[in-house]
């Protein structure tokens, strides 16, 4: 039986490859993001990922501190000083040792000191601690003064804006200017330590029940519904579509006419395909369940792309990571001739020397 007399294969380039891949990852993209919101939809309507929503924004609004608005945790502002002292003070001595066995009430002085940002002039507290301090907090005895009560400094009573003049104002009675200081103290827009919300934001995601909820939720809402629609879309451009078009094509090599073949150049199996596409997938899915949905996940997707690629420039028949493992090539559709095994080629060499004879 004379073999590869006929065969004629003329691998695919790089670039086209590529071309080939970025087309049905986008299509990928494009599906996997519809699936992605039928997913969402489907998990988030179930009672008990519900029940975890509702618990979970309960639980911030319990806070007082935090809203939830367009299903959004936000910080919650008030109107006027005092607002935001029984606000704070309420959430640092119950809201926080309610949720958080490791928090204990609070004293005034702690508050002084912790809330705002008071000198420890009692020395209670380690340097290390107090270094802790949010930026908001250690400017705060330019704008708060502990209270003076019949010429004694009361330590132990919550101090007051020095606006105020120890009691011969009341907010209201403050400017405009003032009033600004004093309530951009507490939170001035931003979601970062320049105001002391920042503190009890960051006081609220340690709560260990609000972070379990959270991390269940997320797991239902956004993980697997993230999960699911990307296998299933990875699938179906990446393995049923190969299965079901002749020689293993995706529609990116559709559309760039190139096909896989055996390394023997014979037509591709079934079992290649499959063991071509799937570990691939199968990879992606362990690396997700381990590292969930996140930059280091990415990063790794986008490193194993781009070093198989890399892997193809170097080779001499640009063979991919998935090429070696599959034992196959791409081939181009309009420079090549294969045939399905050696019979059907020796048939074929056959009918020509019959028809030159």
């Amino acid at each position: 039986m004379q073999i590869n007399k006929i065969t004629k294969i003329e691998h695919a380039s790089v670039g086209k490859r590529f071309m080939a891949f970025f087309i049905d990852a986008v299509l990928t993209l494009f599906v996997g993001l519809g699936l992605f919101v039928g997913f969402s939809t489907i998990f988030s309507n179930i009672s008990s990922v519900k029940e975890m929503k509702v618990k979970f924004n309960d639980i911030i609004t319990e806070s007082n501190v935090m809203k939830v608005e367009d299903n959004k945790s936000l910080v919650k502002e008030f109107n006027s000083y005092e607002e935001y002292i029984d606000s704070y003070y309420t959430f640092y001595n119950e809201f926080l040792p309610k949720y958080n066995r490791d928090k204990k009430p609070i004293s005034n002085y702690w508050f002084n000191v912790f809330v705002l940002g008071l000198d420890d002039v009692n020395n209670t507290y380690t340097e290390e601690t107090l270094s802790k301090r949010s930026g908001a907090i250690t400017t705060g005895k330019d704008i708060f003064e502990y209270r003076v009560v019949e010429g004694e400094t009361k330590y132990d009573l919550i101090g007051i804006p020095k606006a105020y003049n120890q009691g011969q104002k009341q907010y209201s009675d403050l400017s405009d200017d003032e009033r600004v200081k004093v309530m951009s103290y507490f939170y001035n827009g931003k979601d970062d330590n320049s105001s002391a919300s920042y503190f009890c934001v960051l006081e609220i995601s340690k709560i260990p029940e609000l972070n379990e909820l959270y991390n269940d939720y997320a797991l239902w809402d956004s993980t697997v519904p993230i999960l699911l629609a990307v296998t299933v879309g990875y699938l179906i451009f990446f393995l049923t579509i190969p299965l079901c078009l002749k020689d293993g094509k995706t529609l990116g090599k559709q559309f760039f006419k190139l096909s896989i073949v055996s390394k023997n150049y014979y037509s591709v199996k079934k079992s290649q395909i499959v063991l071509r596409y799937l570990p691939q997938v199968l990879l992606f899915v362990i690396v997700i369940l381990f590292l969930g949905i996140n930059a280091i996940t990415l990063g790794v997707g986008t490193f194993a792309i781009l070093g198989s690629y890399c892997m193809a420039i170097f080779r001499t028949n640009h063979e991919s990571v998935h090429d070696v493992v599959a034992n196959t090539c791409v081939v181009s559709d309009l420079e090549s001739l294969w045939f399905k095994n050696p019979e059907e080629e020796a048939l074929e060499l056959k009918k020509k020397e019959e028809i030159v004879g």
